[in-house]
């Protein structure tokens, strides 16, 4: 969806994900495109990265904007109105607060976050019958913490964590990191088989306007701990991505190999 249909048909909500959201933030000429209809956009489904929020946040000065959060497993479980004043670059975007009167526990050992919601899914279907669930709570497989606002932030994959030189180390922290360097429009972290080290981190990156990957990355070696550093950089067009626009981490993989 483009901005031109956004404002030719006067939509007023519109759901999506942060890739398409970060993607029109940055060259989507939003600055020309009368979107004075648009009163809601509600994102899901990836981190958005702050730096690029704000920017959307800057050219949508009228329009509420909504992080949400929720495995299908679940369905939304929790959101954020995004607090303009609130957003500094560098810093998680909070996943907010219960939806729907959703009681959510994060595990004091893992920082896994659990859900139990009226949304909640009664079980997978396999072999042609269901597979219940079994508990009042699902364990989303997701770490989470609490802010001192009393806020919900989201942290990663718990499936997706590295162990690198004896640190566990989560990916999705290097991307917030690299996603606030200027002339990134996205990134991808993944871990490759290391045999010192066990695992080390490897990036893919879209840069802006041919930006130059040496002087891009510089920044990385006083913000981040020599473990967490990518032992590999892949500049691409653009990062794959699934059909719903997701990031497609397994093709991301595929090219380390």
């Amino acid at each position: 969806m483009s901005c031109t249909f956004l404002s030719e048909h006067k939509i007023t909500t519109w759901y999506t994900v942060p890739s398409l959201l970060s993607f029109i933030a940055l060259k989507g000429a939003l600055e020309t495109t009368n979107l004075s209809h648009l009163k809601r956009l509600l994102f899901a489904g990836e981190v958005f990265p702050t730096a690029h929020l704000i920017k959307l946040a800057e050219l949508l000065t009228d329009t509420d904007l909504y992080n949400l959060y929720g495995p299908t497993e679940t369905n939304v479980c929790c959101y954020w109105q995004v607090d303009r004043k609130c957003l500094q670059a560098g810093q998680t975007i909070p996943i907010g607060h219960a939806a729907g009167n959703a009681k959510l526990t994060i595990d004091a050992e893992t920082g896994e976050l659990a859900v139990n919601s009226l949304n909640n899914f009664s079980g997978y279907w396999q072999q042609g019958k269901l597979q219940p669930l079994n508990t009042d709570y699902y364990s989303t497989g997701d770490k989470a913490s609490i802010n001192q606002a009393g806020e919900y932030l989201y942290h990663g994959r718990l499936d997706r964590m590295l162990k690198c030189s004896g640190y566990r180390v989560e990916p999705a922290e290097i991307e917030q990191c690299i996603n606030q360097l200027d002339n990134i429009q996205s990134c991808a972290v993944v871990g490759i088989k290391d045999l010192t080290s066990g695992q080390r981190p490897a990036a893919a990156l879209a840069l802006k306007n041919d930006a130059n990957l040496a002087d891009t990355i510089k920044p990385l070696r006083q913000s981040l701990a020599p473990y967490m550093q990518p032992c590999k950089f892949i500049v691409l067009d653009a990062l794959p991505s699934l059909s719903n626009g997701k990031t497609d981490y397994q093709a991301v993989q595929s090219l380390f190999k």
